[in-house]
């Protein structure tokens, strides 16, 4: 049984921050959006369900196609959130931990998840 994987969000709307999270489970692949703003729900919850193509480098100047399904894997689903931001600005807090009724939920290092 694999433990939910949390990752706090912001989106600024009139000059205005709002925070939410990303609750991922990768044993279900499924993805709980938590955030003010129906739209905006609704942005990140397609955004993590639509298959994309990114370029991975393989030398100092060559690429190949990359098909990244950010609900696949938890790798998949880093990158994906890596480019969250420039996609739907939408902006990950790597550093922020995610509290809910009371309890932070931190991740320390995202990479080893």
């Amino acid at each position: 049984m694999s433990q939910v994987a949390y990752f706090a969000i912001h989106y600024n709307e009139n000059h205005e921050d709002t925070c939410g999270y990303i609750a991922y489970n990768p044993d279900t692949k499924e993805a709980l959006v938590s955030l003010d703003g129906d739209s905006w729900n609704k942005k990140v919850t397609e955004y993590l369900h639509t298959p994309f193509t990114m370029q991975r480098a393989t030398g100092l100047e060559s690429y190949e196609a990359q098909e990244i399904e950010p609900l696949r894997s938890m790798t998949d689903l880093k990158l994906a959130l890596t480019l969250m931001w420039e996609k739907i600005r939408v902006y990950v807090d790597w550093s922020r931990p995610v509290e809910i009724d009371g309890v932070d939920y931190f991740v320390t290092d995202p990479l080893s998840m």
